[in-house]
């Protein structure tokens, strides 16, 4: 990816003429907890054109692995679409035709992409405690974003447990911690607490203040 965002653009720039960024945005690459979620990020991947208004459909998009995979073009050898067909259904035929219901009924949905946490996980609170002991570093972070460390950091139901749950004062607290120090975004911490990201922001400019 390094070599791709670098090296490729520069000679591409130099090559038609241009300056800037040939790739827009940063490489994502998820940790996802269940089946669901992965499907839901194929689904996404394909209705990109459609969401960005290029296309009407997926199928419309030529460069898409959405035809490929249900079957109405040449699979290239770097796809696997045997392997997300068979989360559909045994039977290849059936599984294309399931396959293809699923993506257009993603048409006008929300992205998976907003419940991500810290950048790298798509799934529970718990399920991100379990995954960040197995795969976050313990040093070596100097080049990881300040979202992407926290990581590392309690998951929001460790936070708010117990007397954080009662205690008003206590509960403040640890919304500040949440935001500031562990990185969760005021919606993760409103929909944890079942309160409004425009109170929270509100409570937060209050607490800077004192």
């Amino acid at each position: 990816m390094k070599y791709l965002n670098g090296v490729y653009s520069q000679k591409f720039n130099r090559r038609h003429n241009r300056f800037g960024h040939v790739l827009q945005g940063r490489y994502k690459s998820l940790l996802v907890q269940r089946e669901e979620q992965f499907l839901e990020n194929c689904r996404y991947i394909v209705l990109n054109p459609v969401r960005a208004k290029i296309v009407k459909t997926p199928s419309e998009w030529k460069w898409s692995s959405y035809n490929a995979t249900r079957g109405v073009s040449r699979c290239p050898p770097f796809l696997d679409a045997a392997f997300l067909l068979s989360q559909f259904s045994s039977s290849p035929s059936e599984a294309r035709d399931i396959y293809r219901n699923f993506i257009l009924a993603g048409i006008g949905m929300d992205s998976p992409l907003k419940t991500v946490k810290h950048q790298i996980f798509l799934g529970s609170d718990s399920f991100v405690q379990e995954a960040r002991e197995k795969v976050c570093p313990k040093d070596g972070l100097q080049n990881v974003s300040g979202i992407q460390k926290g990581a590392g950091s309690p998951g929001l139901a460790d936070l708010f447990k117990g007397e954080a749950l009662y205690a008003k004062k206590i509960r403040n607290l640890r919304i500040l911690d949440a935001f500031d120090r562990y990185g969760y975004t005021l919606r993760e911490i409103g929909e944890h607490l079942d309160l409004n990201p425009n109170y929270l922001s509100s409570l937060l400019g209050k607490m800077r203040k004192t």
